[in-house]
């Protein structure tokens, strides 16, 4: 029942015998005990706590090594699996069994899943939590395909779409910021043209969506042509109609 209370408030039984080990009857044996004590009831090849309560109980009740070995184990046995929100409960093994570099990847992925399905704010969720994880783990542990501020870029980018201007614009913000203290040229143009669009999406264009629009177009303007390009000078464009509609039409 432990070990159960591990997996939530429902737990496929092929999952729990791979985390309980030992013989098949003795599972049986404990589940079948479980059941007539009316702890668990079956539903089908799962079993599923009788009340949310009593699992918090039984949860609250493990150990801290205990709880943090558990955890482990159901990490171990989905690592394998594909499917729909796999990559979310693997980060919360991950995280829970102190796996944080497992945790920060799986984060991701689960952020980028749930995007794919339309989630935009369990996929914040996701990224916000992969932002925590992202300090506590070492810099050769850390994916190679991502840095800060493209995380915080597309923290930025979800806030808005979930429907949080303003939250957008504080990630906008902090991603520029990280861009600004990197090495990365391209990521700060980028941190400029997201918090250009935040800033416009939240209000009306002020004077700072202005003036970090003409700031990221000057940063790009002797660049080769490419897609951040083309953005920025679009975004500084589409501002200038509110001030000076004929170099509008000029950039």
């Amino acid at each position: 029942v432990r070990q159960a209370s591990v997996s939530g408030r429902r737990v496929r039984h092929a999952r729990l015998q791979s985390v309980v080990g030992g013989s098949a009857a003795e599972l049986d044996a404990a589940l079948r005990e479980a059941v007539q004590h009316h702890i668990l009831v079956v539903d089908g090849d799962v079993y599923a706590f009788r009340h949310a309560l009593l699992r918090e109980a039984v949860y609250g009740d493990l150990l801290p090594g205990e709880r943090v070995r558990i955890h482990g184990c159901y990490a171990r046995q989905m690592a394998t699996e594909n499917g729909r929100g796999v990559a979310a409960a693997l980060a919360h093994h991950y995280t829970e069994s102190s796996a944080l570099p497992e945790a920060l990847a799986a984060s991701l992925a689960a952020s980028d899943e749930a995007e794919e399905l339309g989630a935009p704010a369990e996929a914040l969720l996701h990224r916000e939590k992969a932002l925590k994880l992202w300090n506590v783990v070492p810099v050769d542990k850390r994916p190679s395909d991502v840095d800060e501020s493209k995380l915080l870029r597309a923290a930025s980018y979800l806030s808005g779409t979930a429907g949080q201007p303003e939250r957008a614009v504080v990630y906008a913000r902090a991603a520029l910021a990280a861009a600004e203290g990197s090495d990365h040229s391209d990521a700060a143009a980028k941190s400029r043209l997201r918090l250009v669009q935040a800033l416009c999406a939240a209000d009306d264009p002020d004077d700072e969506a202005h003036g970090v629009a003409e700031q990221g177009w000057l940063s790009v303007a002797d660049r080769p042509l490419s897609k951040t390009k083309v953005a920025t000078l679009a975004a500084y464009a589409n501002l200038q109609r509110h001030r000076d509609m004929p170099q509008a039409r000029r950039l």
